[in-house]
């Protein structure tokens, strides 16, 4: 029979978990279930990560070829690092040299996945992600280690999960220099978080072991048939453009037989929303190309589009990016009174030129106060996704810009990639510069607010900034390091925001 295998890597508690939940339902649908975690000391587990995968996989592969039960088709998926270790399964059982005997992994299904580790610890190839790398590294060292006594297990998920600023966190990425904070969080050095403090460049020795857990090119493309995979990813995830890149790889080295599904929510939204519809892909992705159960065709690339989740709205199409029909522009055009920190964006049907001052804003950044964040998570249950931004915009008003278009006159989908170009100056030699679009909504909540006197009259003592009823949702961002040095004292900056499909209502 085809067998599924999931391999949990360094979450040890989560084995008996998913064993539990999933492997009844495979198994009634004829599959073999063989799930794994990382076996050794504490030390040994988290000082390996990304490091062993493969390897592990490569001893479960040969176990598999001795069983008479399996008949050498494999499939592997999962969640986040779960679905990290799928690719490295797949890539154990391509690699060159290996014995006719073992099974192939002929699917996969990683979901809000990754199969580079350097792109996922580094924003966009720039900042070291320190919440992300803690709060990760924390899991694999102390939140989800077996021998951890259930009373510490449920306090240690606790104030992960329930709290928006997690205890420590602030005072530990404070820290200087910051490779002490693994220690001041778990007690000990981790080597992962030390070289990653120490090593910021992909091409580092650090790296080249550790970075990439599957080359597509070679795994995909020396076959005329080659193994399928299925990404999963949502649109407010913190590895929404690892998801794509890696898709786009292998839907140009398996000559476009990859598959693509995008639902709404951030990391922890769409487990929480979804799982159900994802586990039913998943099956029904094995079924295909395990078991050569015929099926509907569809489309390469499927999106849910966000602000029309009730209603279901799904758009379709073979490639990505989607082919782009026309564009949207905005610019800066006036200031709202004589704020500084707030304005007006005004439609352009050609690019904009700048006139005057009317679109020159400015703001001042502390470093020892940083500005906050909500939204699309870092790995936090309670920013994860979508979140109202209005009390951060009315709070932060010395170094936030709002720029609030009119309302729409008629809806406005906006498929595909969002960038925005600034010219920035700064007093200080290098910044960066962080851009989001979020959709203003006049929701029923606000509309009972504004017919209530009394909060009424606290929600217009509380809009000092005057922007206005209803709540503001992040869409989607981007950052970008603006380097100064050499004299210059204006740059011109264009910034992804990254991809997205939203419906803004009028």
């Amino acid at each position: 029979m085809p067998t599924v295998l999931v391999n949990t890597g360094c979450y040890g508690t989560l084995k008996n978990t998913l064993g539990g939940i999933e492997g009844p339902i495979y198994a009634k649908h004829g599959y073999a279930y063989v799930i794994i975690c990382a076996g050794g000391s504490r030390e040994e587990i988290a000082d390996g990560l990304f490091l062993r995968w493969r390897a592990d996989a490569k001893v479960v592969l040969e176990w598999l070829g001795q069983q008479a039960w399996c008949n050498g088709r494999v499939g592997c998926h999962g969640y986040s690092l779960v679905g990290n270790t799928a690719y490295a399964a797949l890539s154990a059982s391509s690699a060159e040299g290996t014995p006719d005997t073992w099974p192939r992994v002929r699917a996969i299904v990683p979901a809000i996945s990754f199969s580079r580790v350097y792109p996922t610890i580094f924003i966009q190839g720039q900042g070291l992600a320190a919440e992300l790398a803690l709060r990760f590294l924390w899991l694999a060292e102390v939140g989800l280690r077996p021998e951890r006594s259930f009373f510490e297990y449920l306090s240690g998920m606790f104030s992960f999960f329930a709290f928006r600023d997690w205890p420590g966190l602030e005072a530990a990425a404070a820290l200087r220099p910051i490779e002490t904070a693994d220690v001041s969080i778990w007690g000990r050095a981790n080597v992962l978080w030390r070289g990653g403090a120490m090593y910021r460049h992909p091409s580092d020795e650090f790296w080249k072991l550790r970075d990439r857990q599957c080359d597509f090119d070679k795994v995909l493309g020396a076959t005329e048939n080659p193994p399928r995979i299925q990404v999963i990813a949502g649109w407010h995830d913190m590895f929404l453009l690892q998801s794509l890149d890696d898709f786009s790889a292998a839907h140009r080295a398996s000559g476009g037989r990859a598959h693509l599904i995008i639902y709404t929510g951030g990391h922890f939204g769409l487990v929480i929303n979804h799982s159900t519809k994802v586990s039913q892909d998943t099956l029904a992705w094995y079924d295909e190309h395990l078991r050569d159960k015929p099926c509907e065709k569809r489309a390469r690339v499927s999106m849910q589009v966000i602000g029309n989740e009730k209603s279901g709205r799904w758009l379709e199409c073979d490639s990505w990016p989607p082919p782009l029909e026309n564009s949207v522009q905005l610019f800066l055009a006036a200031r709202t009174d004589q704020s500084t920190t707030t304005g007006v964006l005004g439609y352009a049907s050609s690019p904009y030129k700048s006139r005057g001052d009317k679109a020159a804003f400015s703001y001042t950044y502390d470093p020892a106060d940083p500005t906050p964040y909500a939204g699309n998570g870092w790995l936090n249950l309670r920013k994860d996704g979508e979140q109202d931004q209005r009390n951060l915009e009315q709070s932060r008003s010395k170094d936030l810009l709002v720029l609030t278009s009119a309302p729409l006159e008629n809806p406005l989908d906006v498929v595909g990639e969002v960038s925005a170009t600034l010219f920035a100056s700064c007093s200080a030699p290098e910044c960066d510069l962080v851009v989001r679009l979020c959709a203003v909504r006049v929701d029923e909540l606000s509309g009972t607010m504004r017919s209530n006197p009394f909060t009424s009259a606290f929600s217009a003592y509380s809009d000092q900034r005057t922007l206005g009823p209803g709540i503001s949702l992040n869409v989607c961002e981007g950052i970008a390091r603006v380097n100064f040095e050499g004299g210059q004292s204006c740059c011109q900056v264009k910034i992804s925001l990254g991809p997205t499909a939203c419906h803004f209502r009028q």
